[in-house]
């Protein structure tokens, strides 16, 4: 079930968010009623649920200033707590954009065999209903990691926060936490949960969730026959688009 959390930035209810995916992702969809949340230290970008460089030091300095030694051990442990809690974030990622995106296409369809749902905030909250996973979702800001601080008042901030290379994605996430963050206590990191081997399929309300499909741009016209035809055998009524991007001008 969808919960509001005080580190996540919503956005209106009714901007549209999207999904850019290979045709065998979206029929794993159908099949599973389900989407796929990806543990954060599978994804490409290495610095997924990192501290910033101006973190650290900041941290010397505030150490300085109050004439403290700094305590390695603590910082350490901290540390060591944010890399094992990678293991146990699962995050789905969405685009936010009243438009379809070129760059999307290109950049998360490897094949002119695609599709991108498109639905909106509200739906994606309403669709995790009869889930049992607790889902927060929020909108990433994008940062200069070796100049700009995270806060560290929650474990989720590092999670919400992108390196600025990546603003282009304009990214809403929703995330499930799979250990509790408030059991875990100084030196101890024996966090009970064993973590999934790279994510796992997460029920939704496809009927909620989805408020249309669109074809991408380079795919022909059966294919286009394809993806409705799949989606009806499914018992589906999604409406099917061909992508606006394949219009031609006027001539």
């Amino acid at each position: 079930m969808y919960k509001e959390h005080n580190s996540f930035e919503s956005i209106d209810n009714n901007k549209k968010i999207w999904r850019y995916m290979d045709f065998t992702k979206f029929i794993d969809i159908l099949e599973n009623e389900a989407l796929f949340f990806t543990r954060s230290d599978r994804f490409e970008d290495k610095f997924e649920g990192t501290l910033p460089i101006a973190n650290e030091v900041i941290k010397e300095k505030e150490n300085k200033i109050l004439e403290d030694k700094i305590d390695y051990e603590h910082r350490k442990w901290t540390l060591e707590l944010i890399k094992e809690v990678r293991k146990h974030m699962l995050i789905s990622c969405w685009h936010i954009n009243d438009n379809e995106s070129d760059a999307m296409w290109k950049l998360y369809s490897k094949s002119t065999q695609s599709i991108a749902i498109q639905t909106s905030f509200g739906r994606l909250k309403k669709s995790f209903k009869n889930t049992n996973e607790t889902v927060y979702i929020g909108k990433i800001k994008y940062i200069d990691y070796n100049l700009d601080v995270i806060s560290e008042s929650s474990l989720y901030n590092f999670w919400l926060h992108k390196r600025k290379a990546f603003s282009h994605e304009n990214e809403l996430r929703a995330i499930i936490c799979r250990c509790d963050i408030n059991k875990i206590k100084y030196i101890d990191l024996d966090i009970t949960e064993k973590p999934l081997d790279y994510g796992e399929n997460i029920d939704v309300d496809l009927n909620m969730l989805i408020d249309s499909v669109y074809v991408s741009p380079l795919a022909e016209q059966w294919f286009a026959d394809l993806v409705e035809k799949i989606i009806r055998r499914y018992g589906y009524n999604f409406e099917v688009n061909y992508s606006k991007l394949s219009d031609n001008p006027i001539s």
